[in-house]
């Protein structure tokens, strides 16, 4: 009696399909994550970046509108827009010198940032 071998190759074909089969999905899952992460670093990168201008603004010009308390729109680049072109939304707070920005991006607070401005005390030397 003569054995085929056909039954035995197609086995091991089936194997070595659902073999590269499981490598395939579990690197498109792999991109995936990285994609989202590397949308997730964007984001708050353009929110720190947004946070840290107008601080910087408000160091320079405390009378500047763009650092007046409320909510200031961005859109992606950073630029000030309308709400409706809006990506970022900035809430500025002050009390007193102090002042906090935090910037939301799709209803969700990606990054805070507080600044105090503390003034410089003259020490006299008693003689």
């Amino acid at each position: 009696m003569k054995h085929s071998k056909t039954g035995l190759f197609l086995m091991e074909l089936i194997v070595g399909i659902l073999f590269f089969a499981l490598a395939g999905a579990l690197c498109v899952q792999l991109f995936v994550k990285a994609n989202t992460m590397n949308e997730e670093s964007v984001c708050k990168d353009q929110g720190m970046r947004i946070a840290a201008n107008i601080v910087e603004v408000y160091k320079n010009d405390k009378t500047n509108d763009l650092v007046n308390e409320g909510i200031v729109y961005f859109d992606d680049f950073g630029q000030a827009v309308d709400k409706k072109d809006a990506t970022y939304e900035a809430d500025i707070k002050k009390n007193g010198d102090a002042i906090t920005v935090q910037v939301v991006h799709d209803e969700e607070v990606i990054y805070t940032l507080d600044y105090y401005n503390y003034q410089q005390r003259k020490w006299q030397i008693e003689r």
